[in-house]
């Protein structure tokens, strides 16, 4: 699982070192590191060079809807996140 945001360096290392999620993912991509900011193609394009996936590999699960459709248009599996969602539900059915 890589967490997948638009994001500063700065910003990106408080929420993998002070919040901890380094420990609970596999990796990251930032928009920073990424020089595009989703939905831009290019950030889609720069992530799944980064986890190493085809775009039919992965999902993307997003609060804004217009992310949800950049990745769609890029090859990736979306699901639009609202509140009262489950990621671990979203997850048993996108990837089993």
């Amino acid at each position: 699982m890589y967490l997948a945001t638009n994001q500063s360096y700065s910003r990106a290392d408080y929420l993998l070192n002070k919040v901890g999620l380094n420990s609970e993912i596999d990796g990251v991509v930032y928009s920073a590191m990424a020089g595009h900011q989703k939905p831009d193609a290019g950030f889609y394009r720069f992530a799944e060079e980064r986890a190493g996936y085809n775009p039919d590999e992965l999902l993307l699960v997003d609060d804004k809807l217009e992310n949800v459709e950049a990745a769609i248009s890029a090859g990736w599996n979306g699901v639009h996140w609202s509140d009262g969602d489950s990621l671990t539900e979203i997850l048993k059915r996108h990837i089993g």
